[in-house]
């Protein structure tokens, strides 16, 4: 298409897609950190033991669940939220990494298709 709407949304939609696609490479850093933090568990209590996705990304807001000031919607938001920080970190991450990516590929596709 040649109407100059298209062709400034292709372009938003093309810089909007490093957006995940940045985040795809955050995902592949903590998965790595994630990896030498689980050997460094495992050498430590001498057998396996799954480290959470809370201790390796250092996550500070599972302290928000004692603050009673909080409304019960965000309560339940944040309790849903530490049940996933509780899920193990080297599933995980490639997971999120690879969602990240689909979701960044997708919107470059789509850019594409636009122009």
């Amino acid at each position: 298409m040649s109407h100059p709407a298209s062709k400034a949304t292709s372009v938003a939609l093309h810089y909007l897609a490093y957006i995940p696609l940045a985040g795809v490479t955050l995902s592949v850093i903590v998965t790595i950190k994630a990896l030498i933090l689980q050997i460094m568990l495992v050498i430590d209590k001498g057998g396996w033991a799954w480290l959470k996705t809370h201790q390796a990304a250092d996550l500070g807001f599972l302290q928000l669940i004692l603050d009673d000031r909080l409304s019960a919607i965000r309560r339940q938001l944040i309790l849903g939220a530490a049940k996933l920080a509780n899920t193990p970190a080297l599933i995980a991450f490639p997971l999120l990494a690879l969602a990240c990516w689909l979701l960044g590929k997708g919107l470059m596709a789509l850019a594409k298709g636009m122009k």
